[in-house]
């Protein structure tokens, strides 16, 4: 018998106790693969064997049954009016040499970002959300934050924090009356970027603005990442 990876966390908030068993026939239409997985929660305390006799990489698998029990969770939510938040915290699978706690953070942004002097970044970031038009970038920082949490949805994210930039600068430069194409020329003008970088992640986002489903790697994913911070970052550095 092949042994599953096990999965474990919990659901948010842990107040709001909540306990519930389902098995989850998984089918991954970009692979044509088809698994199983038994989910179960005990007041808040998660547990997801997946069984499957392929071997994966750990970051994919989570990002699958993240999504497979949020599906639940959402239905929930909806049906009860709550707002339930999933967290999973390790992955076990002995026959595979697998046994893994992750991480909050994004290795392909975090790392080249270790010598940052945090503290004097956050005052600098401070004064721009005190500015005229500062909550657009706290709305894109709260955007990007989701981009990290909710995989599928990445690309999705990325843009909209990029959009509201733009007004950010719409607003700083006076244009948050004019057309569109004016904006983002003057957006690309400030960050001293190309149209083609941010029709990148405009490209990607496409389907997921219209209801549509995910349909790309991880790597694809951290591409946008890596893409979206660096443009947040050109733009931020011209205010500094």
């Amino acid at each position: 018998m092949v042994e599953p990876y096990l999965f474990s966390g919990r659901i948010l908030p842990e107040r709001a106790q909540l306990s519930f068993q389902s098995d989850l026939t998984i089918h991954r239409k970009e692979t044509d693969t088809t698994f199983r997985a038994e989910v179960s929660i005990i007041l808040n305390q998660l547990v997801v064997r997946v069984h499957s006799e392929l071997e994966w990489n750990i970051f994919d698998l989570r990002n699958i049954v993240l999504n497979a029990v949020r599906v639940d969770l959402t239905a929930l939510g909806y049906l009860l009016g709550r707002g339930y938040e999933i967290e999973i915290t390790r992955v076990v699978n002995h026959s595979k040499g697998v046994d893994y706690v992750y991480g909050i953070e994004v290795p392909c942004i975090s790392e080249p970002r270790g010598k940052i002097d945090v503290d004097a970044r956050l005052r600098k970031l401070r004064t721009l959300f005190l500015s005229e038009g500062g909550m657009f970038v706290s709305r894109c920082f709260n955007d990007l934050t989701s981009a990290i949490q909710h995989a599928d949805d990445s690309p999705f994210y990325c843009y909209r924090a990029i959009e509201a930039i733009r007004r950010h600068c719409a607003v700083s430069h006076g244009l948050l009356d004019k057309d569109r194409s004016t904006q983002w020329q003057k957006f690309r003008e400030v960050a001293g970027i190309t149209k083609g970088e941010i029709s990148f992640i405009s490209e990607a986002a496409k389907d997921l603005r219209h209801g549509g489903l995910p349909n790309f790697s991880e790597n694809f994913r951290e591409d946008i990442l890596t893409k979206t911070w660096a443009i947040v970052d050109k733009y931020l550095d011209a205010y500094e």
